[in-house]
C-alpha cells in the first residue's frame, strides 16, 4: 500500500514527531553547544580569502540543510538551504513554545558579539509563523566570517494549522537574489556574504548529495555549498549558459518549451525557477494530464510523485525542456528514481510492502511556469552568478548513476502513526492540508509583505 508508506513518512515530519537519527543529532549538536571545544564538529577556522566550502545533506525527507555558526564563542544551528528566501532566521533562548523544541536555540547574553535591536518581524515559512527582533551577530559560514549579519531572533513560533514542515533544521538559509521595494528590508545572508570582500567571485556554486536516499535513517551527507568559487573540474567554457531572468526572490530563466516523446507544447512569457525545497518538477497541468493519457505503461498517481513499473524505464520516451535558449534532455533514469516500500501491516489490500518502487517526482502546477525541484536538479553541478546575471549547469556522471540505481534501491524508512492521520490522508481535504504544508506558505508582516507566488511581486535586484 503506496500510499500509506509515502504518508507516513510526511505525517512524521509534518507532525514534528523525529526519528530516533535526528534525535540522537540534537544531542550531538547539544552536546557541542554545551561543550564546543570537546565537541567533534568544531566551527571552521577563519578564512582569509575563497572559496569557502561546507558539505550539503539530506533533511526533513525533502530539502537541504548546511550548518553553520552564529555568534561570539560561535553556537551551530543546521539551516534549509533554500533558493527561494531571504530572511535568515534562528529560534532564540527565549522561544519556549512546542514548535521550538528539538531545535537548536540562539543564545544572545553567550555571544560577545550581539547587537540587538527593537525592530520587529514575523515571518511564515513552512506552516509556521515565526515572530521576534531583527538582531545582528557575526555569521560563521564555510570559514567565512560575515560581521554584524541581520537576522531574526525567533521569540515565538506557531503552526500556521494540524501540520507543519519545521522539522530536522534550526532555521533557514536564503540565497535567493536580492530584491527590494519600498518596505524596509531586512539584509540576506547572501548579500552579507557577498559584501564581506572575501569572495574571489561574487558567485556560489551548489552540488547536490548523489547516491542512495535514506532521508531519515541515513541522510547522504556528499553535497557541497562552495562560496567565491565554480566545483573542481568545473568545465565554464562548455557548461550550459542559461540567462537569468527577472523574478523577485527566484533564481528564474525563461521556459520555452516541453517535450516528452511526440508530446510538445511551446511557452511565450513564461519561466522556470531553480527550488531546493520542492520535491518534485512542477509543470503545466496541460502538460502533465496530456502525457498520463498518453503513457503507454501502468501507473499509480501517488502524491507527490507518479508511480510507474521500474522495469519500464528503459522503453519511456525522454522529457526535454527547452530553457534559458538552450533544450535539456533527461532520460527516464534521470526523471525518475527508486524507492523501497518497508514493510507495513496489511491495510486490507494485501499490500504488507518490502518491495522496489520506481517514481517520477512531477507535480501539476497551476500556470504556465515551471519549478525545478530535486527530480532535475540532482543531475546537475549549478553555479549561480547574479552579477553576470547567468546560471551554469554541468551534467554529473549519469552513467555510474544509473547502473548504481539499476543494482540498488532508495530506502525510505517510515514511524508508524495514528491511523486517524491515515483517514486524515485519504481524504481530499486531507490531502490539500498535508500539501499546504510542504509547498510554500511564507510571508513577512511589517516589512514585506508576500503573497504567493512571490515571482508576480514587482520590484528591482539590488
Amino acid at each position: 500500500m503506496i500510499l500509506f508508506s509515502i504518508f507516513l513518512v510526511a505525517a512524521t515530519f509534518a507532525s514534528g514527531v523525529a526519528s530516533p537519527t535526528q534525535n540522537e543529532e540534537f544531542v550531538q549538536r547539544t552536546n557541542y553547544y554545551k561543550n564546543p571545544i570537546e565537541a567533534s564538529q568544531t566551527p571552521p577556522g577563519i578564512l582569509d580569502k575563497g572559496p569557502f566550502r561546507l558539505p550539503i545533506e539530506d533533511a526533513a525527507i525533502f530539502m537541504y540543510a548546511v550548518h553553520v555558526f552564529m555568534g561570539t564563542p560561535p553556537q551551530i544551528f543546521k539551516m534549509a538551504l533554500d533558493l527561494q528566501w531571504n530572511t535568515l532566521f534562528i529560534p532564540s533562548t527565549d522561544c519556549e513554545d512546542y514548535v521550538c523544541e528539538h531545535h537548536m536555540h540562539f543564545d544572545a547574553s553567550a555571544s560577545s558579539t550581539y547587537v540587538p535591536s527593537r525592530e520587529s518581524l514575523e515571518l511564515a515559512y513552512e506552516g509556521v509563523i515565526f515572530d521576534g527582533w531583527i538582531a545582528q551577530d557575526t555569521l560563521n559560514i564555510g570559514g567565512l566570517a560575515v560581521a554584524n549579519q541581520s537576522f531574526l531572533e525567533v521569540k515565538h513560533a506557531r503552526s500556521i494549522g494540524f501540520l507543519n514542515w519545521y522539522n530536522d533544521y534550526d532555521g533557514a538559509l536564503g540565497l535567493a537574489p536580492p530584491y527590494t521595494n519600498n518596505l524596509p528590508h531586512v539584509p540576506s545572508a547572501w548579500q552579507g556574504i557577498a559584501a564581506s570582500g572575501a569572495l574571489n567571485r561574487k558567485i556560489f556554486s551548489i552540488v547536490l548529495p548523489q547516491g542512495k536516499r535514506y532521508p531519515l535513517s541515513e541522510p547522504r551527507t556528499n553535497g557541497e555549498l562552495i562560496l567565491g568559487d565554480v566545483p573542481d573540474n568545473f568545465d565554464e567554457e562548455n557548461s550550459i549558459h542559461l540567462p537569468l531572468q527577472f523574478a523577485p526572490y527566484h533564481w528564474g530563466v525563461s521556459l520555452e518549451s516541453l517535450s516528452f516523446g511526440d508530446i510538445h507544447h511551446n511557452f511565450v512569457n513564461a519561466s522556470a525557477y531553480f527550488s531546493s525545497t520542492t520535491p518534485a518538477v512542477v509543470l503545466p497541468k496541460p502538460f502533465i494530464d496530456e502525457i498520463l493519457s498518453k503513457i503507454n505503461v501502468n501507473i499509480t498517481m501517488l502524491w507527490p510523485w507518479v508511480g510507474i513499473p521500474c522495469e519500464a524505464r528503459d522503453e519511456l520516451p525522454d522529457f526535454t525542456i527547452g530553457i534559458g535558449g538552450q533544450k535539456i534532455t533527461l532520460d527516464a533514469y534521470q526523471y525518475t528514481f527508486v524507492v523501497h516500500i518497508p514493510p507495513h501491516d496489511d491495510m486490507g489490500d494485501g499490500d504488507t510492502g518490502d518491495y522496489d518502487a520506481c517514481r517520477a517526482g512531477v507535480w501539476r502546477g497551476e500556470d504556465n511556469d515551471v519549478e525545478l525541484g530535486f527530480p532535475f536538479w540532482e543531475n546537475f553541478r549549478t553555479v549561480f552568478d547574479l552579477e553576470e546575471r547567468v546560471i551554469l549547469l554541468e551534467p554529473v556522471n549519469m552513467e555510474s548513476k544509473r547502473m548504481e540505481e539499476r543494482s540498488s534501491v532508495v530506502v525510505v524508512v517510515v514511524v508508524g502513526i495514528a491511523v486517524s492521520l491515515i483517514a486524515l490522508f485519504t481524504s481530499a481535504w486531507g490531502s490539500w492540508l498535508i500539501l499546504s504544508c510542504i509547498r510554500k506558505r511564507r510571508s513577512h508582516t511589517g516589512y514585506e509583505p508576500v503573497t504567493e507566488p512571490l515571482e508576480r511581486q514587482i520590484g528591482n535586484y539590488v
